[in-house]
């Protein structure tokens, strides 16, 4: 092989004589200028601003399989130090190299501590670059920015890590600032739940505190007025106090909790349950309210989220579903019968409720005399005997009233708690209306009870004379 002005001839002899066949070939030799803007070159640049300020350098060039050395001229500022295996510090100044088949390199450029970072960008040599620029500052520091807007504020994994792509000329100006360490709270409140028992004159509360401690601190707890404390324990042992009405609980360093009781008089059918107060935020905490099976919560104190029955709204939709139902032409009712009859039939519950108020649809709804509705109104009939027995021998599940199980406020936060108010009724007040309600239905579908077996029996009668 002879190479020719960039070219290979293949087929001469060292005589100077030709074989039968001869070809030519393109050099694979490339110039300098040719290996360095092959392709656009991708370079990163991450500020780390910590106990060190460094930029960390990645230049990635397009895939490529030549054994060529390429060499890049950087620009350093004084004061800046390059830290690379693959810079060298030549008489023109500090260069980086690609070694023959790599595709990417790194350097670290070290800059000295001050009050503000400039980053300009700069260009390399002739070569054509996408320049990214990505600033990670330290928990210890707040950085503001004054130049370009980030085209993002974190990275996919939700880190913080603001992001650039910055066009020729612009510049980033980084203002790091320490932040200042502030004395705070050593204890948090994890969870509190509070219980009011009300028995009789007598409300036994008790108040149970899950506390997280880094450090041993006192907490105040301050008990509601007229209110006597009955017991305190931290991990279920007895821990001493003083019957006063402000409580210093000591939290050791760790997890602990805290129970205290105590007692507080009060008289009639409205309830005021204060809430004691801690001088600590509280996460989690949660009011519960037990009462007298004998007595029904007619209304609550609605703060925080809370089991409150859907009194207005149902109500609203009760005389919508009336008006519409009385409006019927196959009704026989009136808007005050089927208020009163819906009323009475969500009383029992949704339940049973909802059952009835199917059954008796379509009992008023098919057209009479029938023998559908003789066979309708036999378990309408037995619904409402079952709902008889039910209310002499179990409470209700009444949704007009606040459920004796499930009477509660909670939140995810709060730095005080609320007051809770209860108004309760003697459940005796709602049980005889409602024992009225059933009989007035037991005795208008009896009515068409015995109205039906007589048609049913014309009806038998007349198909044996036929026959």
């Amino acid at each position: 092989n002879t190479e020719i002005e960039d070219w290979i001839v293949q087929g001469l002899l060292e005589n100077g004589q030709m074989e039968e066949t001869i070809g030519f070939s393109k050099s694979t030799k490339q110039s300098h200028a040719s290996s360095k803007t092959a392709g656009l070159f991708e370079w990163s640049q991450e500020i780390q601003l910590d106990s060190q300020w460094t930029i960390l350098n990645t230049l990635s060039r397009p895939e490529t399989n030549a054994q060529t050395t390429l060499s890049i001229p950087l620009t350093l500022e004084q004061n800046v130090q390059l830290l690379s295996p693959y810079a060298l510090s030549t008489d023109d100044g500090w260069r980086v190299e690609f070694p023959k088949g790599k595709n990417t390199i790194e350097w670290t450029t070290v800059h000295p501590i001050e009050e503000q970072l400039l980053i300009e960008h700069t260009s390399l040599d002739d070569i054509p670059t996408a320049l990214t620029w990505q600033v990670l500052c330290s928990n210890t520091l707040h950085c503001e920015f004054e130049g370009p807007p980030p085209v993002a504020h974190t990275t996919l994994n939700g880190d913080w890590k603001p992001t650039w792509h910055p066009y020729p000329g612009e510049t980033l100006l980084i203002t790091p600032t320490a932040l200042m360490a502030k004395a705070g709270d050593t204890a948090q409140i994890q969870s509190l739940n509070i219980e009011h028992v009300l028995d009789g004159d007598i409300i036994k509360s008790t108040a149970t505190l899950t506390i997280n401690s880094s450090a041993s601190q006192p907490i105040q707890f301050t008990m509601p007025e007229d209110s006597t404390i009955m017991t305190v324990h931290r991990n279920n042992d007895p821990y001493p106090f003083q019957p006063t009405q402000s409580l210093q609980l000591l939290a050791s360093v760790g997890k602990e909790t805290f129970t205290i009781s105590w007692k507080s008089n009060q008289d009639g059918w409205k309830y005021s349950l204060p809430s004691p107060s801690v001088n600590l935020s509280i996460s989690n905490p949660t009011i519960r309210v037990h009462h007298s099976k004998d007595a029904s919560v007619f209304w609550a104190t609605h703060a925080w989220s809370n089991s409150s029955p859907p009194l207005v709204s149902g109500l609203i939709l009760i005389g919508l579903m009336a008006l519409g139902l009385a409006r019927h032409p196959n009704s026989t009712w009136s808007f005050g019968l089927w208020v009163a009859a819906l009323l009475g039939m969500l009383h029992t519950g949704w339940d049973l409720g909802v059952g009835l108020f199917s059954l008796i649809l379509l009992y008023h709804f098919i057209p009479s005399p029938s023998r559908w509705k003789l066979g309708l109104r036999l378990p309408i009939l037995f619904g409402l005997l079952l709902s008889i027995i039910s209310v002499l021998r179990t409470s209700t599940s009444s949704i007009w009233f606040w459920k004796h199980h499930d009477l509660r406020w909670y939140t995810d936060f709060a730095t005080t708690l609320p007051t809770i108010e209860i108004i309760t009724i003697p459940k005796i007040w709602i049980t005889v209306p409602w024992i009225l309600w059933l009989i007035w239905m037991l005795c208008s579908l009896g009515r068409g009870v015995l109205t039906d077996l007589q048609w049913s029996t014309r009806i038998t009668s007349s198909s044996d004379d036929d026959s």
